[in-house]
């Protein structure tokens, strides 16, 4: 821990009921909107390769559905190498980065044991997997011609999202926090010691 350090809260990922009961309200709104939000595109004559797979038969839409499975997994998978990576980019040389499951809440996770982050470094490590692996996704969408199986796939990825904003949320909703400590449980937020020159009281 740094000097003039001291925790101001924390969050417990898998053990926070509360939160975890956010994060599936948030990703259940994101799926309702994305359902809503792709039938309204493509009735409005956005592409859509469906029609091509349903001609092609029941192969074809088992085709199409396994590739959006198979999509989707390493959506997932790449969500928490970007994580690592910018642990690994943001964080002191020679740190080591973990990856990690909790089966009761279905959650895949990679983590930067005890490191220290500034709180725009790890807000920057939160966020960063939002951005690149859907805008990745869609753009391979766009290019490839499949667009439905993109929209699908960026839908349910942005659903697996909502953990990180639900971190990200509390760093910003409490400008002082100054320090985040990465834990296999979550994470630690800190603040400056009284008397150490924390204006944000």
């Amino acid at each position: 821990m740094l000097d003039g350090m001291h925790e101001i809260g924390n969050i417990h990922t898998f053990e926070d009921s509360a939160f975890l009961q956010s994060v599936c309200r948030a990703s259940y709104a994101v799926l309702l909107a994305g359902t809503f939000g792709g039938v309204a595109l493509f009735l409005c004559g956005a592409p859509c390769e469906l029609p091509t797979a349903i001609a092609g038969g029941i192969g074809g839409v088992a085709l199409l559905l396994a590739g959006i499975a198979a999509a989707t997994f390493v959506s997932f998978a790449l969500h928490e190498c970007v994580h690592a990576l910018f642990f690994k980019v943001f964080g002191p040389s020679g740190s080591h980065v973990t990856f990690g499951w909790n089966l009761d809440v279905a959650m895949i996770y990679a983590c930067a044991e005890g490191i220290v982050y500034s709180r725009e470094r790890y807000l920057a490590i939160v966020l960063a997997p939002t951005i690149i692996v859907t805008g990745a996704a869609f753009a391979l969408g766009a290019f490839s011609g499949y667009s439905l199986a993109s929209w699908v796939v960026c839908v349910l990825h942005f659903s697996g999202c909502t953990g990180d904003w639900f971190y990200a949320r509390a760093i910003v909703s409490d400008p002082r926090i100054r320090w985040c400590e990465d834990k296999a449980w979550g994470v630690r937020f800190y603040g400056e010691e009284e008397g150490e020159g924390n204006d944000c009281e």
